[in-house]
């Protein structure tokens, strides 16, 4: 009886485990050339970042890297595509928040 259970459990599990569908778009690949300097662009650069309420941790110009501290955010559907689970949009389901 035990192992009827078990075994029960253990397709319960895989059953839902395989509802998920990833998502079947391609992250566009955007570029675009400014033209300014080097020293004008990473200054720009830092000042969107602090404004958008990003906390700067650290800034090598010379090799051109910027980093920053983490931010939480709530992802919208519009921000990501992270596919769908059961049919519901994986962000829009209250059970995977």
């Amino acid at each position: 009886m035990k192992t009827i259970y078990l075994v029960s459990l253990a397709l319960l599990i895989s059953a839902c485990a395989t509802t998920y569908q990833a998502p079947t778009s391609a992250a566009p690949d955007t570029s675009m050339a400014i033209p300014a300097d080097e020293q004008t662009l990473l200054s720009a650069a830092k000042q969107v970042l602090v404004m958008e309420g990003y906390q700067i941790t650290n800034a090598d110009e010379s090799a051109g890297v910027i980093s920053t501290g983490q931010k939480d955010m709530r992802l919208s559907p519009e921000l990501a595509n992270c596919g769908t689970t059961m049919g519901l949009d994986y962000l829009k389901d209250n059970r995977t928040s």
